[in-house]
């Protein structure tokens, strides 16, 4: 579906159905999505192309045996420098992040959270953390040891593209990543909650583009 941005008249295209946001790449102005119009707000952020990335909206390929699209992006900010999480759509319908770190590629598809999760304050680095999680690759549940290596405070500098929440340019999105059992494991903390992510380590090799 295409429709046109509240802010600056760009045509803009619609395509991801659970999409709640909108960012304009003209204007980078961010919109609601709402029974099919765009209602404007927040500021306006457009994201530099300021490095040479692998990615672009609406590239499609396949990671490892699993096909992908690109539907959006965010860009986060922390005191060493920045990152960028692709918003991908595996097989048509799973929702997942490809996040590009100075030249590291990891996959992160979401992990139910069966018990309580710690907050943010009470975690600490070098501390290990249970959750009771069903994994997203096979469905498991149980108890996970998560050696927690890394904490904390960024805020989202900006998106582009079809976005699944709402984002506000500045806003705080705390994180804390960890290892368990060799895999990356990253617990978020927005405003949207708390949501545990289970990582797989990509190369350049896995990708390949359509």
């Amino acid at each position: 579906m295409q429709i046109n941005c509240p802010s600056c008249g760009a045509p803009l295209e619609l395509s991801y159905r659970a999409a709640k946001v909108v960012v304009c790449n003209y204007c980078g102005q961010t919109s609601f999505i709402n029974a099919g119009q765009l209602e404007a707000y927040g500021g306006a952020k457009v994201l530099l192309a300021d490095y040479g990335s692998l990615f672009e909206l609406h590239q499609r390929g396949k990671i490892k045996n699993l096909s992908f699209e690109i539907m959006g992006r965010l860009r986060f900010e922390y005191y060493e420098g920045f990152w960028d999480e692709w918003l991908v759509l595996l097989n048509g319908e799973e929702e997942a992040w490809l996040q590009e770190d100075e030249g590291e590629l990891t996959l992160f598809r979401k992990a139910r959270i069966s018990g309580e999760t710690p907050a943010f304050d009470t975690i600490r680095v070098g501390q290990t953390v249970t959750l009771q999680l069903q994994l997203p690759d096979n469905g498991k549940v149980g108890n996970y040891p998560i050696f927690i290596i890394e904490k904390h405070k960024a805020t989202i500098q900006g998106g582009e593209g079809e976005l699944p929440f709402l984002i506000e340019p500045g806003e705080q999105a705390d994180y804390a990543d960890g290892i368990c059992n060799g895999a990356p494991v990253s617990i978020d903390y927005t405003v949207e909650g708390i949501s545990v992510s289970w990582g797989l380590p990509l190369a350049v090799k896995d990708i390949n583009f359509v």
